[in-house]
């Protein structure tokens, strides 16, 4: 104990009123510990029960035999009544609630916490004390006079401690206080439970983390409290608290003496923790209204809060109360009603870890095949987690090896994806079928692929799965294997008859394109797959600079010259990315240098220039690239593109090659000169101007590469524009900061010289 708190405890007089006045303190803390100077010793700690990083004060025991020595009949009879447990502990009880009844509701927690020591130290231990001594007639008399008279200082304790909730400092500063029924219920206050219903408090009354005191009491197993409240006439089917009814806090805890004696009582062992949808009150059927706050969905016949729908068997189920399950089957619990997160109590038992439970289900009968709450079953859970022994006793038992669900698909499906390979020859062995749909990547083959499984696809591919099939997030499994560059898979899939030249993606196509929504249709195909980016297997393995995965595709007969996905070809795929040697592989495969791609990359010339890759550039205009073609969203063109790039050294080379210099298109800039001046390239636009770039061309979203370097504030590109006649006049309407054309010239030059 504290020191400062021993003093108030001290200064406790039960003979006044009131019991406790600051100034009765000691006027010098350390006196207390003069009164037994041999029994006791002062030490300072930072292990303070409120405040972590505060030093205090504290009362010990100096050594452990002063304990062995006040316990012993060595003490006199005289003294040692007044230090045996439950004098002593009914003393602290009695100190606790006087020194509580003289704190004044209306001032502020942080004041009272401050200004009283003892008061968190007297909330929150109060009770435990008295469960050791309420029997005491004293004790319960100050136990009675504080839940029924002091309801100033009932306020306050509940202020500074919330009894449902001991590890939460912050006491129930912002929700109403249960009755004294519930908390002495929860506490297992028997003869105090016993006194206020005497006294007439309300058995039923709602309150509490908890709904009511038989809830209360069921979920801390105290059977001697349960016993008094049903014996009182406790509804052992009342709804409401944190679990929803008596039986299932008791079984979720583990409680099985008040498991046993809610059942003999006549609760329901079946009640869903939301309750019951409806009840029969004189001879009419009505709608429970405490059932309504769980949202029940009268289309899916199910609550639309999972945990409304679970049973006390989900529960002790999920936490391993394996003698409550047993106790609970025995006495009629639905093995396989559906409720709860897990859906029923076969996947709680499994996902809470619980096999013993899992085996004492089966062995009673559980559905082994029943769907959980997010749709899969048991097999599922335990092939995805890799479970071996669990997918053997499962298989033991007969459970089928080709359910599946539209949500994750079949356990094949799922052993395959995160790569289980003695999960996938178990349930291969016992008939799964390896063509079997599997969600977002089709089947167990694709997922198998696209992780890199090399082992798992050989063994699929073994027990005859369809190396072709289309859908799911990369369209086949090729394409799956050649983005992800495993080329020992490409090459199992090729040798076993895969289409080199199949489209990716399911059936999304580019024009679908979406990364951010991913519909996956009813026959398994997936639209706006993320997968359909680059096409098919040779673009995603050329985008992804897999050489020997593209060697192998052309040697396989893969076209080279295939329309597809975001860079429209392969030869642009590689040549965006900077591929040089996959670029010369698609050449000499027979690639055309100058087949149009798609709308952001045109043509190989454009990728290759927008990216700055000199190297490839010169490859491609070798093997015949036609310099001013035209397209592309954003540049027109590749002389553009490199002028907008900063790409000096491009620039050059396609002006040597004759590209048109005044080739106008693109959405921003109209023409290289403009894209050049508007990025502030200054050695570029002075390389396109004695190229015979016309300094006052019009197009684009700046009108002129004037306005354009003006805009972005390039100072010395607009003085060399203007140095080669670019006309200012041409600028009156593009920019609010120009005066009336008399003045545009000359404010032009005074700024810029």
């Amino acid at each position: 104990m504290r020191i400062k708190e021993a003093v108030d405890a001290i200064a406790v007089d039960f003979e006044k009123e009131p019991h406790f006045v600051p100034k009765n303190r000691m006027p010098d803390q350390h006196e207390v510990s003069r009164y037994c100077s041999s029994l006791v010793i002062v030490v300072r700690t930072k292990e303070d029960v409120y405040d972590e990083n505060e030093k205090e004060l504290e009362l010990r025991l100096a050594h452990f035999s002063v304990k062995e020595y006040l316990t012993s009949e060595r003490v006199e009879e005289s003294f040692q009544k007044g230090i045996a447990e439950v004098s002593a502990r009914g003393s602290i009880t009695r100190v606790c609630l006087a020194y509580l009844s003289c704190l004044d509701e209306q001032r502020p927690i942080e004041e009272i916490e401050a200004e009283f020591p003892l008061a968190q130290y007297s909330a929150r231990y109060w009770m435990d004390h008295a469960r050791h001594s309420e029997t005491g007639e004293d004790v319960q008399k100050h136990i009675l006079k504080f839940f029924l008279q002091h309801s100033q200082a009932y306020a306050v304790w509940g202020k500074l401690f919330n009894p449902d909730r001991p590890w939460d400092g912050e006491g129930l500063r912002h929700r109403n206080m249960a009755t004294p029924l519930y908390y002495a219920s929860l506490a297992n206050l028997v003869h105090t439970v016993n006194s206020l219903l005497k006294k007439g408090a309300d058995i039923g009354a709602q309150g509490g983390d908890y709904g009511n005191a038989l809830q209360a009491a069921s979920s801390r197993g105290h059977k001697e409290t349960v016993q008094l409240l049903l014996e009182k006439g406790a509804d052992v089917n009342a709804l409401g608290g944190e679990y929803g009814n008596a039986l299932y806090a008791a079984s979720v805890e583990g409680h099985e003496e008040v498991v046993r004696l809610l059942l003999d009582k006549g609760t329901d062992v079946n009640i869903m923790m939301g309750g019951y949808l409806y009840t029969e009150q004189n001879g009419e059927i009505i709608f429970n209204e405490q059932s309504s706050r769980y949202h029940y969905n009268p289309r899916s016949g199910r609550f639309d809060n999972d945990a409304a729908s679970s049973r006390a068997l989900h529960a002790a189920s999920l936490h391993g109360h394996q003698n409550v399950v047993q106790l609970l089957l025995d006495r009629g619990a639905d093995i396989n009603a559906y409720g709860g997160e897990y859906g029923n109590a076969l996947r709680a038992a499994y996902q809470g870890g619980n096999q013993k439970v899992v085996q004492l289900l089966l062995d009673k009968g559980a559905n082994i095949d029943a769907p959980s709450g997010d749709g899969g079953n048991i097999l599922q859970a335990a092939s995805e987690q890799g479970d071996e022994k669990m997918v053997q006793l499962l298989l033991g038992k007969g459970a089928n090896a080709n359910a599946s669900d539209g949500k994750y698909g079949s356990a094949l499906y799922l052993a395959s994806l995160r790569g289980h390979e003695k999960v996938v020859q178990q349930l291969l062995d016992k008939g799964a079928r390896p063509n079997a749909w599997g969600a977002l990547y089709c089947n167990a083959l694709q997922a198998a692929s696209s992780g890199g499984y090399e082992k798992i696809v050989q063994m699929l591919l073994d027990k005859g799965a369809d190396v072709n099939v289309r859908g799911g997030y990369y369209g086949n499994a090729l394409y799956a294997a050649s983005e992800r560059g495993d080329e020992k898979i490409v090459q199992l899939l090729l040798n076993k008859g895969a289409n080199v030249n199949e489209q990716g993606g399911g059936r999304a196509t580019s024009s679908r394109f979406n990364q951010n929504v991913i519909v996956i249709e009813e026959d398994g195909s997936v639209l706006n797959a993320p997968g359909c980016t680059y096409g098919n297997a040779l673009q995603a393995a050329s985008a992804q600079g897999y050489k020997e995965i593209v060697q192998l595709l052309l040697e396989k007969g893969a076209d080279v010259n295939a329309q597809c996905g975001k860079y429209g070809n392969a030869l642009q795929a590689a040549c965006s990315q900077g591929y040089k040697e996959i670029v010369q592989l698609l050449l000499e495969g027979g690639a055309d240098v100058n087949v149009h791609g798609s709308d952001e990359y045109p043509n190989a010339l454009y990728a290759a220039s927008a990216r700055g890759d000199e190297k490839i550039v010169q490859l491609l205009l070798d093997r015949g690239a036609d310099v001013n073609a035209q397209g592309g969203e954003e540049y027109g063109n590749a002389l553009q593109a490199a002028s907008a790039q900063g790409y000096k050294e491009i620039v050059q080379l396609l002006l040597e090659k004759g590209a048109d210099v005044n080739a106008e298109g693109g959405e921003e800039y109209g023409n290289a000169l403009q894209a050049a001046s508007a990025e502030g390239y200054k050695e570029i636009v002075q390389l396109l101007l004695e190229k015979g770039a016309d300094v006052n061309a019009q197009g684009g979203e700046y009108s002129s590469a004037l306005q354009a370097a003006f805009s972005r504030g390039h100072k010395e590109v607009v003085q060399l524009l203007l140095s080669k006649g670019a006309d200012a006049e041409h600028m009156k309407a593009r920019h609010p900061f120009f005066v009336p054309r008399r003045f545009e010239s000359r404010r032009l030059r005074y700024y810029y010289g």
